[in-house]
């Protein structure tokens, strides 16, 4: 579904290296490092907000390396909510939507339902001012807008971060369930070793640029003991 070739770009001193990756539809893949590692790096560049200076994006088989961010078909979630101050919480939650004036279909519909009620959202619309919400709302309806997108895959960039444990166990449980139900490709970054224990189908371990293991979670765990020396 997606597969990034050769992918290099660089950030001042920084540089992503020639990563190589394959994600297939509705697979959870965590993608863990230090910071500083070129997480959010690779996140943007994947996302079109940095246009690689080598290698090739492809999604479904189409080359989207030169694709402007809004035609590739994700949705980026950044570790600190970024909510439109002047817009109501419902404005928020569907500001793609209207933005893209998206045609809501029977399936479409199906999904709004479905997000709406797992996200608990009705409750959130009727506070009506973003700017009184708590942190872990505001992930909430940043999640809720970057799924009504529709994106073909969602980008996670440290999304518990500064999230309480009960939070970070709720949204934990809900995730799983949006890729499940909606067959979701989702890229979720973190240095947290118990998340992508808890979601990932497949893990990754970047370190100052360069991607160096793929793998099953307990594969890379081991990679981990060798790398650090632990």
């Amino acid at each position: 579904m997606l597969v990034l070739k050769e992918l290099s770009r660089s950030w001042g001193d920084f540089s992503l290296k020639d990563i190589n990756l394959s994600l297939k539809e509705k697979e959870y893949f965590v993608l863990l490092g230090p910071c500083g590692a070129g997480k959010t790096l690779l996140l943007e560049t994947i996302c079109g907000l940095w246009k690689p200076d080598k290698g090739k994006i492809f999604l479904r088989g189409k080359n989207i390396t030169d694709f402007p961010p809004e035609d590739r078909g994700f949705g980026l979630v950044y570790q600190e909510p970024c909510l439109f101050p002047h817009l109501t919480i419902e404005e928020n939650i569907f500001y793609s939507i209207k933005m893209k004036k998206i045609k809501i279909d029977r399936e479409k519909k199906e999904i709004i339902e479905f997000i709406k009620k797992i996200l608990n959202l009705e409750e959130l619309i009727k506070l009506n001012n973003p700017n009184i919400l708590s942190g872990g709302q505001k992930q909430i309806v940043s999640i809720a807008r970057a799924l009504f997108s529709f994106p073909d895959i969602l980008l996670l960039d440290e999304p518990f971060h500064s999230l309480d444990y009960r939070l970070q166990k709720y949204l934990t449980k809900i995730l799983k369930e949006i890729n499940q139900k909606l067959r979701l490709t989702i890229i979720h970054v973190t240095h947290n070793l118990e998340e992508a224990e808890l979601f990932s189908s497949k893990t990754g371990f970047i370190s100052e640029g360069k991607l160096l293991k793929i793998g099953s979670f307990p594969e890379v765990k081991i990679f981990l003991k060798n790398f650090y020396g632990i």
